[in-house]
């Protein structure tokens, strides 16, 4: 779905002013891509999702893919992805009783130990940790 720059301007005047031309050029596509990774994770889940999956979804280039999302993330298209994937992990890990395995398996992770190195690596905790360090500062 393409949106026309003035359409963003209507409905996000207080962004749309902060937006660079390669920003609004391709706000729809910004947009299009947030979308299809929400969807991604709300349907049937076939292993975590890659760059490449996401650039052929919208007929783009890999490449262009990150241009687009680096211009509003500042950040390339992988760590786009995997930010997102962390942030879900986090609210799974806090609001489920589910086990650090169906976390895994939930977002996509073949073996859970996979998912347990990816999200240390991303919050320096593991998935026990970081559940064990929220109840405590919650409590």
């Amino acid at each position: 779905a393409q949106f026309h720059p003035l359409w963003v301007a209507q409905f996000h005047p207080p962004h749309y002013a902060h937006f660079n031309p390669l920003q609004v050029a391709h706000y729809g596509r910004f947009l299009q891509f947030q979308q299809l990774l929400r969807d991604y994770y709300n349907g049937r889940i076939e292993g975590v999702p890659s760059v490449n999956y996401f650039a052929s979804k919208m007929n783009l280039t890999p490449n262009y893919l990150g241009d687009v999302l680096k211009a509003y993330t500042h950040k390339s298209a992988l760590e786009t992805i995997h930010e997102h994937i962390t942030n879900s992990a986090k609210k799974l890990l806090l609001e489920s009783d589910l086990t650090n395995a169906e976390i895994a398996f939930e977002l996509g992770f073949d073996y859970p130990n996979y998912f347990a190195k990816f999200f240390k690596k991303k919050t320096q905790l593991t998935p026990k940790q970081f559940r064990m360090k929220q109840k405590l500062t919650n409590s």
